[in-house]
């Protein structure tokens, strides 16, 4: 499903993720890393496929997952947590994507630095999402 998801092939991917999530938590169970993984790539696929709803559902349920595995202060969470800000902005709900890329920020700074290229990628999305703020 990932490579299916390199090559733009959406359609595909989601058929192939939504069996390989079905697969895991039947083997895993709800609450694993393979399963909060599997709903990460999800959501991105619904986000590309213009789905920003079902992306949403899907993320926030892999932040929800990565925050008990790892806690909250881990790079899966963060990445998790700046995916989610993407298609809050996509949905218009600019004041919580906005909390989310904060989030994300910090945790990022916590984990690289403040000279780490994940930490300039979130500060570029949030200069975005200010100047469309107005702030």
């Amino acid at each position: 499903g990932s490579l299916l998801c390199d090559n733009n092939e959406m359609d595909n991917a989601y058929k192939l993720l939504e069996e390989a999530l079905r697969l895991r938590i039947h083997h895993f169970g709800e609450d694993d890393e393979a399963v909060a993984d599997t709903e990460q790539w999800l959501g991105n696929v619904m986000r590309e496929m213009g789905k920003f709803d079902e992306a949403l559902d899907y993320f926030k349920s892999s932040v929800k997952k990565k925050k008990v595995i790892f806690g909250d202060d881990h790079e899966d969470v963060a990445d998790a947590m700046h995916n989610m800000a993407i298609v809050l902005d996509d949905l218009g709900k600019t004041e919580l994507s906005l909390g989310c890329y904060q989030e994300a920020l910090r945790i990022r700074k916590l984990i690289y630095g403040h000279d780490d290229i994940m930490v300039a990628d979130t500060l570029f999305c949030l200069g975005s999402l200010c100047k469309t703020l107005d702030r």
